[in-house]
C-alpha cells in the first residue's frame, strides 16, 4: 500500500489521524512534541521494518477502536484520495476488468485500510490487526507485525481462502522488506523500488514500475 498504491507511510497516516480535529495551535504543539521522535523512528526503520512497526504502533495505545474506524472511513476521501497514484488505480481497474481478485496486503492497520479496500472493490484486505481491550487499542498487534515472511504467509492464506493460484498472480511492492511477498507469486513487480529492491529486480528480471502522483 504505502509507497506503491499511495504516496504515504504509517507515520503520515498516524499524524493525519492524530491531527484531525485539532485547531491550529494544538496542531503545532502536537507536531513539536512528535518531532524529537522522528529521527529515532527513521533509524529504527532502517534497522528493522518489523521492529519499527511494532514500536510505532504503541502510539495508538488508548485510542478508541470506534474512533479509528470512523476516521478510516472518512480517510478514503480525506486522506487517500489525494495520495493515490493514478497509474496504480488504473492497474487495479485493469485487474478487475480481467476478472482478477484484488487484495490489499499491508503492514498498516486494518481499521484504517479496510474501508479503502472496499472502495477499491478489493476482495480482501490483509493488514495488521490491533489488539483491543474495553473498546480501546492496547498498542499491541494481534498475531504480531505484518511484515517480511508474515506477509507472504498471510498472502498464501487468503489466496487459499479465495481459491487464487499464486503462480498466476501479481504482487506489487517497493522495498526488500516485502521480498518474501514478491517471491510467493508468479508475477512480482517492483514499484518505486528502493535501491536494494531495484538491484534484485534487475538480477531477476522483474518489471520495475514507477507510479507517481503526477502520472496522467
Amino acid at each position: 500500500m504505502d509507497g506503491t498504491l499511495a504516496s504515504s507511510n504509517i507515520v503520515q497516516v498516524y499524524l493525519a489521524f492524530r491531527l484531525s480535529g485539532l485547531g491550529g495551535l494544538r496542531r503545532w504543539v502536537y507536531l513539536l512534541g512528535f518531532l524529537p521522535w522522528a529521527v529515532f523512528y527513521i533509524l529504527l526503520d532502517l534497522r528493522s521494518r518489523s521492529t519499527f512497526n511494532r514500536v510505532f504502533y504503541r502510539r495508538y495505545r488508548g485510542v478508541y477502536e470506534a474512533t479509528l474506524r470512523t476516521w478510516g472511513r472518512d480517510a478514503v476521501s480525506e486522506f487517500w484520495q489525494d495520495r493515490m497514484s493514478p497509474a496504480a488505480q488504473r492497474r487495479i481497474e485493469e485487474h478487475l476488468s480481467e476478472g482478477h481478485r484484488v487484495v490489499l496486503v499491508s503492514g498498516g492497520l486494518a481499521p484504517i485500510l479496510e474501508p479503502l479496500a472496499r472502495h477499491l472493490s478489493a476482495s480482501g484486505c490483509v493488514a495488521a490487526q490491533p489488539a483491543v481491550r474495553a473498546g480501546r487499542l492496547t498498542g499491541q498487534l494481534k498475531g504480531g507485525v505484518l511484515a517480511g515472511a508474515a506477509k507472504a504467509r498471510e498472502t498464501r492464506r487468503i489466496a487459499a481462502e479465495l481459491g487464487v493460484d499464486l503462480a498466476r498472480s501479481y504482487a506489487y511492492a517497493d522495498s526488500t522488506a516485502d521480498l518474501e511477498l514478491l517471491e510467493c507469486v508468479g508475477n512480482p513487480c517492483a514499484v518505486n523500488p528502493d535501491r536494494a529492491l531495484r538491484r534484485v529486480a534487475r538480477v531477476r528480471r522483474w518489471p520495475v514500475l514507477f507510479w507517481r502522483l503526477s502520472d496522467s
